[in-house]
Order: structure tokens, then C-alpha cells, then sequence
């Protein structure tokens, strides 16, 4: 729902006064635009408290983009093995949001550091059907988190999720590590701290603290196709790949945001969607069957 631009800069400006509103980007069909900063993490130490709440899907409590641990559980930051790789937390995303007419749900991208297709080749929540092309680059709109049936009722909601968002996202850059997803195996597990390399590339030397895995140009499939670095997510996520999506009722509210019933909206698309996504695995993997079309 879009405020009224008076309401929408009182709240901002009393939740968020970090983002300041900014011109429309030329040749954005938004209706407003914004950009500030969001940092999810003040220490690490919250960090691996905030891990586990979100891990378990407990609620957090966030203000002007900071999540703040309500409760620590020192058990089970002993026992789970993830949190040994969430050092150096204390990021901060300069985000972009744009906000439309008609129910559509605002966007959220991240500036810097780029959150995009093009840094994180398998990262699992970005949206394909959402793009900024900013200095030269697309970015892909981040998926926050809020479930297809509930509708934000203020920008302040949205940007709640959004910085729930940042904080997962930065859980899965920290505890990534090289997988064969042709196997389904893990190649290399770097330590704690250690950068990344999603490309392939010669390995720099130790002074550059780069981790590299070598690249076989014999090797049948393309590197970028079949191995990459993956990491963990915590806790659930609202769907929007194609095959989450299409467990949705046909009388669901649409996925979205715009306010349509699912059957009458993006249920074809997503049927395309997950039949082309069928399609293109087959042919990774060498299969000659032909895949069949992806059913509800």
C-alpha cells in the first residue's frame, strides 16, 4: 500500500532517517525512490545470537534496520557449526527501494556491496523478474521475506524485511563453501574469514587471502554451470522460485503483490518458468528424456 508522500516521509523520517528520498531513476515506472544506508549486525556477538532466531524462525526485533537479539542461547551456539564462520559482521548495505502504485510491493536492491546474479551466480534468493540497471549493471531486486498473503502496509514494514534479508544473506556469504552440484558434494570449505572467489581464477598467492578452485578447461561442463559457492540460509523463506510458487491455491492471493488471485496471475508464467528451469537441468546433467511439464 503507498502512502501519501507526507505520510511516507513522517514515517521514514521517525523510523528511518537514514534513507533519504531521491529522484526517480530515468526510466523506472516507480513512484518513489529512496537510498540510505542498512546495517543488520551491530557486533558479531549479536550476530550469532540473532543466527540462531532466525535459524528457528523466532521473532526479532528490528529498529531503523538494526536486528537486536532478545534472548541468547548459549546451548546451541556451542553445537551448531555455522557459527564459528559469522566473524566480521558489522556490514552495511547501501540500498535503493523503489516503491509503486496499484498494491505492486516496493523493491530493494543493494548498491554496495552489489548484491546481484553477477557476484553471487548461485545465490537462491534474488528476483529474476525485478532489475536496476545501476552504473552500467543490473541488479536483481532482493527477495525479502514477507509471505505471498500478506500485503506491506507502510514502507517501514517493507524495509523491516529488507534488513531481516541483509541479515541472512550475510549468514550465507560467511558460511559458504565450493559445491559440485552435480554430485550434490562439497569440493572445498574455506576458513573462517577467508574471501571468495565466485569465478574461477588463478590462484593470487597467500598475501591476497584468495580462495580459488582450479579450473579444468577439459572438463565437459562449463565451471560456472556446475560448480559454485553455496551456503546456508537460516530458517524459512517466503516462496518465489517457480516450484515453491506453484504450491500456492489457484484462489491465493498472487505472490507478487499486486493484489490478483494466483490462478489469474503469475501461475501460467511460473509454469513456464519451472518447465524451462526443467529443461535446462536436463541438459546440464546430459539427460535425453524430455522433461515433463511442471504440475501445481
Amino acid at each position: 500500500m503507498l502512502e501519501s508522500a507526507t505520510d511516507a516521509r513522517e514515517l521514514m523520517q521517525e523510523h528511518y532517517p537514514m534513507i533519504a528520498e531521491i529522484p526517480v531513476l530515468p526510466m523506472c515506472r516507480a513512484e518513489r525512490a529512496w537510498r540510505g544506508e542498512i546495517r543488520p549486525f551491530n557486533t558479531s556477538s549479536d550476530a550469532r545470537s540473532l543466527y540462531i532466531d532466525l535459524k528457528n524462525d523466532r521473532i526479532v526485533s528490528v529498529q531503523a534496520g538494526l536486528l537486536r537479539p532478545l534472548r541468547r542461547d548459549c546451548g546451541a551456539e556451542k553445537r551448531d557449526p555455522n557459527l564459528r564462520y559469522l566473524i566480521d559482521m558489522e556490514l552495511t548495505f547501501d540500498t535503493v527501494i523503489l516503491e509503486y502504485p496499484n498494491g505492486r510491493h516496493p523493491e530493494a536492491y543493494s548498491i554496495k556491496p552489489e548484491v546481484s546474479r553477477q557476484k553471487y551466480p548461485l545465490h537462491p534468493h534474488l528476483r529474476e523478474d525485478r532489475s536496476l540497471f545501476w552504473e552500467g549493471r543490473y541488479l536483481q531486486a532482493l527477495c525479502t521475506d514477507y509471505p505471498p498473503e500478506f500485503t506491506c502496509r507502510s514502507l517501514v514494514d517493507f524495509l523491516d524485511y529488507t534488513a531481516i534479508f541483509l541479515a541472512k544473506h550475510l549468514v550465507w556469504v560467511r558460511t559458504r563453501r565450493l559445491v559440485d552440484q552435480l554430485w550434490g558434494t562439497v569440493v572445498a570449505q574455506p576458513e573462517p574469514g577467508e574471501e571468495i572467489l565466485d569465478l574461477p581464477s588463478f590462484h593470487r598467492g597467500p598475501e591476497y587471502n584468495l580462495l580459488s578452485a582450479p579450473f579444468n578447461r577439459a572438463f565437459p561442463y562449463p565451471f560456472q554451470q556446475r560448480f559454485g559457492w553455496e551456503g546456508y540460509w537460516p530458517g524459512s523463506v517466503a516462496p518465489h522460485d517457480f516450484a515453491s510458487n506453484l504450491k500456492l491455491k489457484d484462489d491465493s492471493l498472487c505472490h507478487c503483490g499486486r493484489g490478483l488471485r494466483y490462478g489469474r496471475c503469475h501461475k501460467t508464467k511460473d509454469l513456464q518458468g519451472q518447465e524451462s528451469l526443467t529443461k535446462a537441468s536436463h541438459t546440464l546433467l546430459g539427460a535425453s528424456e524430455r522433461p515433463s511439464k511442471a504440475a501445481a
